[in-house]
């Protein structure tokens, strides 16, 4: 008994270790190189001493004597201290509980509690949004609002109402755009089907039991079995931890965990059976033909291969190439789509090849296979289609905010080139309208991509847009409400409004032209901005509308045709039948032989004329030509050659006609002389002189005196 006890209690022992190191391995990148991040315990009556996590890997205690922190600007300042080497220019809190152990009271050597807290996140450099990983059957969103500035767990509070809408939960967010210390104005987020986690679930391996207190024991750093004053239930941990009440994620950290620790034992499994010969299936154990890796198993390995190394597209942001790095990204998720299916058909023909193998020895577990590797290869299909629209509209829901933020710095900054111009003394007018003008152009590029995604949506997703037209409108309302109050700070201005303020009204309308918008910016209301909306949902409407027509006649034309081909092969298959009979028919009946007759003699009766003429017409064959059609057809020939021929003679009438009338009104016809372009001018005019009439009176006084 004891020989069995001490191999089950190594057994328990390694498992336990395993499964600290990944909770460790967790906090760290692959890079080796740990996040920045530290916690802080707060409990009534208690002091602890604040931790961060070391370049090690492992959490370590303040050592300025930091305690419970509750200010974010406080928080920020012992980030910075605790990492003095690094960037430090933000704090986020984060999604998910995480167990610290050796949390130390002030002046005590052995820190044994251990405590479950949401420790926060130090953020380095510029903010960058973090890469979500979409499972299959997942969808990505972000939503997006500048009026608000939250915190983290506000927003996801957010984040899940939209997931709940949906009938998904939320299974994991990161903040986007911050605007204060751990204050930020937009999330973004994975929403998952509600079965997805139960079957998660129903998948985790089994783990052995663990008495509580041997797990605590390897929890910690020292192996001291027999101290039990650092034990603590898991019970105790979730009674004492402070977790919000709007907080969604954080009220089941175990779940958020498992999850996280199926992923990466399903990841495991995946890969190693790429390196097993044989898989034993559980469900069917009458099909021991499963040696071949299945697509299933293939693509899932894919996809985790993926979203392990997330396209650079999401981690990288650059404004002044964002159009040409989105476009990239796109070609570069074609092409790893592309290589997803070249490996599923790839899978599919081995184990076709599998099944051809199988069927020459076992026809009927040839059979049985066949149904099952097609119906998989079906889910697995499906599957991959889904995750790559999920992984498209991730590409375009981060472009279309990255687009976002990039238009509202840019009318920050024309705004405050603005005010900047107008606050200056003396005003310059000549800066005053460039910055305004900057401000206007800002402004309506900011309308025209705002109603040029809303046609998007009209044309991929009606219901999409319907979702967000309340959101758009505002937007659209927001952006004439700012146009407006710009145009009147002019007033304030007398000399300034009286010189361009008409020009501003002038590019106003210009810039408006541009949209093909009608009416005038500066009267349009909320009900205006409404009435085109509807305009444009009405013309996509009604062009989908049309589309539609044009399929259903189409539809019906193709039914006609098949219908004239359907009876045109049945008349040539009826019509080569009868053709057959006939011939059948032909072929039965032999060649009429020429009965014998026996003689007649001639008794002297003369036979009429008419008579014998039948007999013999039916006896042989009658030719007669017919003369009649072949004089009518000369007869109509020769009309047409006689019309032709007037009509050729009275053509070249008429061109005679015309050459000797035009020969007639040329100069040299008229006795005029042909100008030597050689001449000088004088020549020339003199000569032009002559031709018109005019005559020299010198010449003409010699003339009369001669």
């Amino acid at each position: 008994m004891k020989g069995m006890l001490v191999p089950a209690l190594l057994g328990v022992l390694m498992v336990c270790r395993v499964q600290a190191v990944s909770e460790r391995l967790e906090l760290a990148p692959a890079g080796g190189r740990s996040e920045p991040q530290v916690a802080t315990l707060c409990e009534a009556g208690e002091v602890y001493l604040a931790q961060h996590m070391g370049e090690q890997g492992r959490w370590v205690s303040s050592a300025d004597k930091k305690s419970c922190m509750t200010d974010k600007l406080e928080i920020l300042e012992y980030c910075k201290k605790a990492y003095p080497k690094r960037d430090i220019t933000n704090i986020v809190e984060s999604s998910h509980y995480v167990r610290v152990n050796g949390w130390c009271k002030p002046g005590r050597t052995k820190c044994k509690l251990s405590r479950w807290v949401k420790p926060y996140r130090c953020l380095e450099g510029p903010f960058q949004s973090d890469a979500l990983l979409v499972p299959e059957g997942c969808l990505f969103d972000h939503l997006h609002n500048q009026t608000k500035c939250w915190e983290s767990h506000r927003w996801n509070a957010t984040a899940a109402d939209t997931c709940r809408e949906r009938n998904m939960n939320l299974r994991s967010f990161a903040m986007l755009l911050p605007c204060g210390i751990s204050l930020f104005s937009g999330v973004e987020f994975v929403c998952c089907p509600k079965h997805l986690k139960e079957n998660m679930k129903a998948k985790k391996p089994i783990d052995l039991p663990i008495p509580k207190g041997m797990d605590e024991d390897l929890d910690e750093d020292e192996d001291d079995l027999e101290d039990d004053d650092g034990l603590d239930t898991d019970a105790d941990d979730e009674d004492d931890s402070e977790a919000d009440p709007e907080d969604v994620l954080s009220d089941q950290p175990d779940d958020d965990e498992s999850d996280e620790e199926y992923l990466d034992d399903y990841n495991y499994d995946t890969t190693t059976s790429r390196l097993s010969t044989t898989v034993s299936t559980t469900e069917k154990p009458k099909q021991d033909v499963t040696a071949m890796p299945l697509p299933v198993s293939t693509s899932t390995q894919q996809s985790s291969q993926s979203q392990s190394t997330p396209d650079p597209y999401l981690t990288h942001f650059d404004p002044r190439s964002e159009h040409q790095s989105y476009k990239q990204a796109q070609m570069r998720l074609e092409e790893v789509h592309k290589e997803k299916v070249t490996k599923v058909m790839k899978d599919w023909s081995d184990l076709e090849e599998k099944y051809q193998d199988i069927r020459a020895h076992d026809p009927v577990a040839a059979d049985a296979f066949k149904r099952w590797m097609t119906a998989r290869f079906q889910e697995t299909v499906a599957a991959l289609e889904e995750s790559g629209a999920a992984e498209k509209h991730q590409l375009s829901a981060m472009h279309q905010q990255r687009v976002q933020e990039a238009v509202k710095q840019r009318n920050e900054e024309a705004m405050s080139c603005y005010t900047a111009a107008l606050n200056e003394t003396p005003p310059n007018m000549h800066r005053i309208q460039k910055c305004l003008q900057k401000l206007l152009r800002a402004l309506h590029k900011d309308r025209h991509h705002t109603i040029a995604h809303y046609k998007h949506l009209l044309d991929s997703s009606l219901e999409q847009a319907q979702r967000e037209k309340p959101a758009t409108l505002e937007h659209l309302a927001e952006i004439d409400r700012i146009t407006n109050q710009s145009l009147l700070m002019l007033e304030r201005y007398p000399d300034l409004s009286a010189k361009i303020g008409r020009l501003m009204d002038d590019y106003v309308l210009a810039l408006r032209s541009k949209d093909e918008t009608p009416g005038l910016l500066l009267a349009m209301t909320r009900e205006a901005e409404a009435a085109i909306l509807d305009k444009y949902q009405a013309d996509v409407t009604s062009k989908q509308q049309e589309k539609e027509h044009q399929k259903l006649l189409e539809r019906v034309r193709k039914e006609q045709r098949k219908a004239e081909r359907g009876e045109l092969r049945t008349e040539q298959a009826q019509q080569e039948e009868n053709d057959s009979i006939n011939d059948n028919k032909d072929i039965q009946q032999p060649p009429e032989q020429p009965s014998a007759v026996a003689a007649m003699h001639s008794e002297g009766l003369v036979r009429a004329a008419h008579s014998m003429t039948h007999d013999i017409s039916h006896s042989e064959p009658g030719y007669s030509v017919r003369r009649e059609m072949y004089h009518r057809e000369s007869r109509s020939v020769y009309f047409t050659l006689a019309f032709a021929g007037i009509a050729l003679m009275a053509a070249a009438v008429v061109g005679v006609a015309v050459f000797k009338r035009r020969s007639a009104r040329s100069p040299h016809s008229q006795g005029f002389i042909e100008v030597d372009q050689a001449a000088t001018p004088e020549e020339r005019h003199v000569a032009n002189m002559q031709i018109n009439g005019y005559e020299n009176p010198t010449y003409k006084y010699f003339e009369i005196k001669e």
